[in-house]
């Protein structure tokens, strides 16, 4: 029988939304369509990844439990999946649309000589063919593919599908032996880890984004008091990443993350179409920005007119009094 296989991989004992959009949307896709359904997860082995597992009705689990410096050897992590892959039928493999996905599919792609595509939006999956979704230009087109006859890879964008659980009632984990691989690429000689532990803005259900009109990045203070309250995400705008005034890992954006928090608030940010994008799946968008014209008043849910620095350190103080209370 054909089969879909899930491939993610879990730092810090700790899944992330997009890992549990690619295993339940493999479940899903499985289960419509009469397919076996397995998951490779490449993690360091523990209680808390199993605990996360027991989410989804799953029908098999391969947890390959690598050591530190095979966490950054990206052909070993390819030479590994395909030796547990070897012997399965895979209609479809998916992954997610992060780093760790970007990097292997198209590696898999090319050693299977199999299609793939990638940041999908929507996947539908019959006997004849698959059809997948993706946005193109920026978002602004949706282009439709099939792929008939032919197995395939896919990378989802992230926070595009629902994540459906259902509590398991048994679970079969096949624990692969690291020793059998060896890393002659990778010596670790260090990992730094960030003083204060951020929240990602792919996780958070709340995010404050700063953009050019907070003028330089020491003014960025206002983004981060106002989210520390909020027990928000920090978030930026491309501009500013490429300026140098935040780090990538914050930018929002279709050359960035693509996020869905409950609450956006966009301050000193214009609303260009490219990261209308990464934040339009935004349950409520607040926009702040002193320009009456800018074009994310059009699609923001409450926007006020003025001056950053004026209105997030009152919302902040407004804040600090509602939640202390």
């Amino acid at each position: 029988m054909e089969e879909i296989i899930a491939i993610v991989e879990i730092k810090n004992n700790k899944f992330k939304n997009y890992d549990y959009e690619v295993i339940s949307k493999a479940r899903k896709i499985a289960k419509e369509n009469n397919l076996n359904n397995s998951t490779i997860i490449l993690a360091k082995n523990s209680d808390e990844i199993r605990a996360g597992l027991k989410h989804f009705q799953l029908e098999k689990v391969n947890i390959f439990n690598y050591k530190n410096e095979q966490e950054y050897d990206s052909k070993l992590k390819k030479e590994i999946i395909l030796e547990i892959i070897k012997e399965n039928n895979p209609k479809i493999i998916l992954f997610p649309g992060n780093v760790f996905g970007k990097d292997i599919a198209p590696r898999l792609s090319a050693k299977l000589d199999i299609p793939l595509l990638t940041d999908c939006v929507e996947i539908e999956c019959t006997d004849q063919d698959i059809s997948i979704t993706r946005p193109i230009f920026t978002g602004k087109i949706l282009q439709k593919n099939k792929i008939l006859n032919s197995g395939c890879i896919i990378t989802i964008k992230p926070n595009s599908f629902s994540i459906e659980k259902e509590k398991s009632s048994g679970l079969e984990i096949n624990i692969i032996d690291e020793n059998q691989y060896e890393n002659k690429g990778i010596k670790l000689i260090e990992i730094k880890k960030p003083e204060i532990e951020k929240i990602d803005v792919l996780d958070a259900d709340i995010i404050v984004s700063g953009g050019r009109g907070l003028q330089d990045p020491d003014k960025f203070n206002i983004i981060e008091e106002l989210a520390k309250v909020l027990g928000a995400a920090t978030g930026a705008s491309r501009a500013v990443v490429d300026a140098g005034w935040r780090p990538y890992s914050e930018q929002v954006g279709q050359t960035g993350k693509i996020v869905s928090p409950k609450l956006y608030i966009a301050c000193g940010i214009s609303g260009a179409v490219q990261h209308q994008v990464g934040m339009i799946n935004s349950d409520i968008i607040v926009a702040i920005n002193k320009d009456p014209n800018a074009p994310i008043f059009k699609f923001a849910d409450y926007g006020i007119i003025g001056d950053v620095f004026d209105i997030v350190p009152a919302l902040t103080n407004e804040f600090k009094n509602i939640l202390d209370k």
